[in-house]
């Protein structure tokens, strides 16, 4: 069995444990391993079902791709008249959010 020595032991020697501390790891349960795939899953889908949604409004009623961003303050109004550029920058906006929700986990 290895001794331990303190970070705070002056007597170390480079290379030894107090030279190179262990940095203490974060262990994931399982559990939430699995809820975390699970809530990263549920945006990519949604995200990519919507960007669809929006593409097949777009074709459906202009015949082609639209162009202008959406801002994102006209956003909620867009999106309630169903607009096809409103529609795909949500599942964008989807898209672009989750690493950063999965960092924010």
């Amino acid at each position: 069995m290895e001794k331990r020595v303190s970070l705070m032991d002056r007597t170390a020697r480079p290379g030894t444990a107090a030279a190179s501390p262990e940095v203490p790891r974060r262990v994931e349960s399982g559990e939430s391993v699995v809820h975390l795939a699970t809530v990263l899953r549920v945006l990519m889908y949604s995200g990519l079902a919507i960007i669809l949604l929006g593409t097949a409004l777009a074709l459906a009623r202009h015949g082609n791709l639209p162009t202008p961003v959406t801002q994102v303050t006209a956003l909620p109004g867009q999106l309630a008249g169903l607009h096809s550029d409103a529609i795909l920058s949500l599942g964008i906006l989807i898209f672009l959010c989750s690493p950063a929700t999965a960092l924010a986990y």
